[in-house]
């Protein structure tokens, strides 16, 4: 099957093609169009959601990822990539899609996997909207424009956009 992308922009205007190419830059994405031989760089900002239809490998198993859209909750079976910047890849692996989610577009990523026996610091995250967590044995990994807080003792991790944070606290490092 061939990989056909669709970008959905936040205008509500839709690009469907097979003739695509990608390339993540920090907070923007390039996009190359193969047929009109042009290139574009747009802020990640301008982008909705970009779904990658034939890349993925249709399997079973992966991790239990639910995505808050803020107004939705998608559930799906996959994988999470951080590219360092101003998207992360859902894999769906049921679907065999990839989809590329820009930092302002969701809420909260939660992703629930098998529990380990690592531990980490308890860790106080104090949000945008002065809304305080604290998490228990919590891994912090900073991703770009995200934030992963990780609780393998649970089988827990959330991604956070960068911008929904104002503060993190380590209470026992």
């Amino acid at each position: 099957m061939n990989k056909t992308i669709t970008i959905n922009y936040t205008s509500g205007t839709t690009l469907t093609s097979s003739a695509i190419d990608l390339l993540p830059c920090g907070d923007f994405m390039r996009i190359t169009n193969q047929v009109a031989n042009t290139q574009e760089i747009i802020p990640a900002a301008s982008i909705a959601s970009i779904i990658e239809h034939g890349d993925a490998t249709r399997q079973s198993g992966g991790d239990a990822i639910s995505i808050d859209f803020g107004s939705k909750i998608q559930r799906i079976r996959g994988t999470i990539v951080s590219n360092n910047g101003g998207f992360l890849t859902v894999v769906d692996n049921k679907k065999g899609t990839k989809t590329w989610i820009a930092a302002h577009a969701f809420d909260e990523i939660m992703v629930m996997f098998d529990r380990s026996e690592r531990s980490g610091d308890t860790t106080k995250v104090t949000f945008a909207d002065n809304n305080v967590i604290s998490y228990e044995n919590a891994a912090v990994k900073l991703e770009g424009s995200f934030i992963c807080i990780s609780r393998e003792c649970e089988g827990l991790a959330s991604w956070f956009p960068a911008s929904a944070i104002s503060k993190i606290e380590f209470l026992n490092s």
